[in-house]
């Protein structure tokens, strides 16, 4: 089974999102995630900032184009120099990593497998038995035998409104919500229907 990936959803202002950190948005082996919201369309201006912090972090690294490769020296800036994208929230250690998401009016469902690792330690300490073991319980996470869990994140400030243990984990952008009702398809065969209550 895959892990998590980039995963988005939008509505005429706003996008929604799961992919990687804005500093690992390069030649990495980490792969940490944020969930975030950013407005739809760049602005001119977003763009000039992300250009003009090439220099600056270029000029931090031995390392030829660092702003290309380097996310160790990429990590000293923030999201801001990184990212073209205007955030209005993120969260940046989400507790699953999203297979499915979907917006409904004002609220963001996400569902996935629980996030075990902490993957900046273990691309650090690889041998660590700590880290062995979350990485091994990952593993098991990713393929569905530890279940799943279900976000239901507030929209407009991305704060976490409630959760929900699964039994299995969804199939990557297996959500949809229509009428009042989440419907959820999981990797075990099942489909699962959830109304307001």
């Amino acid at each position: 089974m895959a892990p998590s990936g980039r995963i988005m959803v939008f509505d005429d202002e706003s996008i929604y999102g799961y992919a990687r950190k804005p500093e690992y948005m390069v030649n990495a082996s980490v792969l940490e995630y944020h969930l975030y919201a950013a407005d739809k369309y760049l602005k001119p201006e977003s763009i000039e900032r992300v250009r003009r912090s090439r220099g600056p972090i270029n000029a931090k690294s031995k390392k030829k184009n660092a702003n290309s490769s380097d996310w160790q020296v990429r990590q000293g800036f923030d999201a801001k120099t990184l990212w073209a994208a205007d955030t209005r929230w993120s969260q940046e250690q989400p507790t699953l990593l999203v297979r499915a998401m979907v917006l409904a009016d004002q609220t963001l469902f996400v569902a996935g497998p629980p996030d075990l690792v902490d993957e900046k330690a273990a691309f650090y300490s690889p041998d660590e038995a700590e880290i062995r073991r979350k990485l091994d319980e990952q593993d098991d996470a990713l393929e569905g035998h530890k279940g799943g869990l279900l976000q239901v994140i507030s929209a407009s400030e991305g704060r976490k409104l409630a959760e929900y243990p699964l039994e299995s984990v969804p199939v990557w952008d297996g959500m949809a919500a229509a009428y009042g009702r989440l419907y959820l398809t999981m990797s075990d065969g099942k489909v699962f229907c959830f109304d307001k209550q």
